[in-house]
């Protein structure tokens, strides 16, 4: 091999080199972008679950009101319905 041959050989590796860390370097950023987004949806996912647990309870103590409620109601329909037929 000549010695212009070895001084191209190295040059091309050179660069290969080069290009190969630029690209790393981008993959490397795309990745820990992508980790913070994930962290940041876990983050969300974790909020939400509490707020959707929320209003899980929420609609239970709903839930409890309304039969309490339409219990009271048929109560005093069947009431009303007994003083009609008495009257």
């Amino acid at each position: 091999m000549s010695e212009f041959e070895m001084w191209l050989y190295r040059a091309l590796a050179t660069i290969l080199v080069v290009l190969i860390g630029w690209y790393l370097k981008k993959l490397i950023a795309k990745i820990d972008e992508l980790i913070f987004t994930i962290q940041e949806l876990a983050k969300n996912d974790v909020k939400q679950a509490g707020q959707i647990e929320n209003i899980h309870d929420r609609l239970r103590v709903t839930d409890g009101r309304l039969n309490d409620h339409s219990q009271r109601i048929r109560k005093l329909e069947t009431t009303n319905k007994k003083a009609d037929s008495n009257g």
